[in-house]
């Protein structure tokens, strides 16, 4: 799930068994944002700029691709999420 204001961006992830989730965007160059756990296991990176970024998140270190609206391949045969502003 995705949220967004003119500016920032906020991934939501609903992984309520999960230990550890990572975000991994290119907008960093793919390095490893850990994301925050609320009570309800749900785990949310917030402050990304609403700019063009692919992502998929790491959970307890295997690769996740959430639902999203838009796919793409990566250059490894791989698909991410794409974020449009």
């Amino acid at each position: 799930m995705l949220f967004r204001s003119a500016e920032t961006v906020t991934l939501v992830l609903r992984a309520p068994h999960a230990v550890n989730v990572q975000l991994v965007a290119s907008s960093n160059q793919f390095a490893p944002v850990p994301a925050r756990r609320d009570q309800d296991g749900v785990w949310v990176v917030r402050g990304l700029a609403n700019a063009d970024f692919q992502y998929f998140y790491l959970v307890d270190g295997l690769v996740a691709l959430p639902d999203c609206r838009i796919k793409v391949s990566d250059d490894f045969g791989a698909m991410n999420c794409r974020h449009l502003p």
